[in-house]
């Protein structure tokens, strides 16, 4: 008698076995295969903003360098949690990526209900750069510097509004209150496009936001921005002083943005997909309109990005601890 006609195998025991040889079979095709349907890149704030801008130039390209379309996904709402959460909460598959920002790691600090994640849960896998922070004014506001907005708010206490998206430009807002003694109350909005309306309309009176969407409102005249946050003022706004300049060095304050994908995504896709961002960010035009809106593309690795985030986090935690501040639940 042959000794497989010996062997006894319980029906667990075989199921164990048979699930054991297809994850060994199939896990190498998978990855060989990927990407073979769409794939959503989730933008945690509505449409029109710099990360959705940002987010639908990026799905573009990394659609033409993967052969799949990559389908923007716009999941606003609680100060960016729901879209993460999403994200977070999807199969770690490679097929759901989330476009983060300097947001997804301040806002931990600063709100006041549980985000349910880390920034550790989320790994880049495109670094795209970064953006100066610009402090805009509403036309109606008769200021035209930083010195003449402090000077405004001490003469006219608790009269000074400012749009609030959460996150990181709430802890910009909140460094910025703190080294200017300034008393501005929050009007919250639920992403930038809609708080750059209200500053257009009179609505709300200074606002913090990244310079690609403010700037051509500034240049038509809808918006004036007073302050940049940038080293050195920048070719788009050549007249417009940075913060150092106007005496407030710690409001040299720079936004990131970068694809990212869930920490328990397998790292044979995430080196695939890496790779792909990789060429996508390395296109020439690419680059250009991230200079054009007054960004800096991002020349180092992967690893020096990680790093660089982290940094970032603790800076936005510091801000959080010093000032108190949470946001409303």
């Amino acid at each position: 008698m042959y000794l497989f006609q010996k062997l006894q195998f319980s029906p667990l025991a075989l199921a164990l076995a048979i699930g054991l040889l297809v994850t060994t079979t199939t896990a190498p095709a998978q990855v060989a295969n990927f990407p073979n349907k769409p794939i959503r890149l989730v933008v945690p704030y509505p449409p029109g903003g710099n990360t959705d801008v940002l987010a639908r130039v990026v799905a573009q390209k990394l659609g033409e360098v993967i052969g799949q379309a990559v389908v923007i996904d716009n999941r606003p709402g609680a100060n960016t949690l729901i879209g993460t959460r999403a994200a977070l909460a999807a199969p770690a598959d490679g097929y759901t990526l989330l476009m983060a920002n300097s947001t997804t790691a301040a806002l931990p600090f600063i709100t006041s209900i549980p985000t349910g994640y880390t920034l550790d849960d989320f790994r880049p896998i495109g670094p795209m750069g970064t953006v100066p922070v610009v402090l805009d004014i509403s036309p109606a506001l008769p200021v035209k510097t930083i010195a003449e907005l402090i000077a405004y708010g001490k003469a006219n206490p608790g009269t000074l509004n400012i749009g609030q998206i959460g996150g990181q430009t709430t802890l910009v807002a909140e460094r910025f209150k703190y080294l200017t003694g300034l008393n501005m109350v929050y009007i919250n909005y639920p992403g930038a496009a809609q708080a750059l309306t209200a500053v257009t309309g009179g609505h709300i009176q200074t606002f913090f936001d990244g310079a690609p969407t403010s700037i051509p409102l500034h240049k038509g005249g809808q918006i004036r921005i007073i302050g940049v946050g940038a080293d050195k003022r920048l070719e788009a706004l050549p007249d417009v002083p940075t913060f150092k300049e106007e005496g407030l060095p710690a409001m040299s304050i720079n936004i990131w943005y970068a694809v990212a994908v869930p920490g328990k995504v397998p790292k044979a896709i995430y080196q695939k997909l890496a790779a792909a961002m990789a060429k996508v960010l390395a296109d020439p035009e690419i680059k250009s309109r991230m200079r054009s809106a007054g960004g800096e593309p991002w020349g180092g690795s992967l690893v020096d990005f990680e790093k660089f985030i982290k940094q970032d986090a603790q800076a936005y935690k510091a801000d959080a601890i010093r000032s108190g501040y949470k946001l409303p639940s």
